[in-house]
């Protein structure tokens, strides 16, 4: 029972978050400095969530030629930086990944 309740305070609180930035009922402002500050929050996340996927095995650091993580890795950075369309490059990210860890 008190896990439920538990869980059931997490999922409110976290719609009340969201709830109080996107609601147009709410007259809630942020300042223009921590705007700025604040476009860098999903960059950081994402930057702390992909890089020990992609260099850390087994607790070392792995820059071999051959990983299919660091392959793939590579090649959605450069697709992204030309195609500057998200879904394509997940999509081909993915599949080279698939492609070089059959190979491996």
């Amino acid at each position: 029972m008190m896990l439920w309740l538990l869980i059931a305070a997490m999922a409110l609180i976290t719609f009340y978050n969201r709830y109080a930035f996107f609601s147009p009922r709410l007259k809630f402002s942020i300042r223009p400095e921590i705007q700025s500050i604040l476009q860098f929050t999903a960059p950081a996340v994402l930057t702390a969530l992909w890089v020990p996927i992609v260099f850390v095995r087994e607790g070392a650091l792995n820059t071999q030629w051959n990983d299919p993580y660091l392959l793939a890795g590579l090649v959605t950075v450069a697709v992204s930086a030309t195609l500057k369309k998200p879904l394509p490059t997940v999509l081909i990210g993915v599949a080279v990944f698939f492609l070089c860890s059959m190979t491996t």
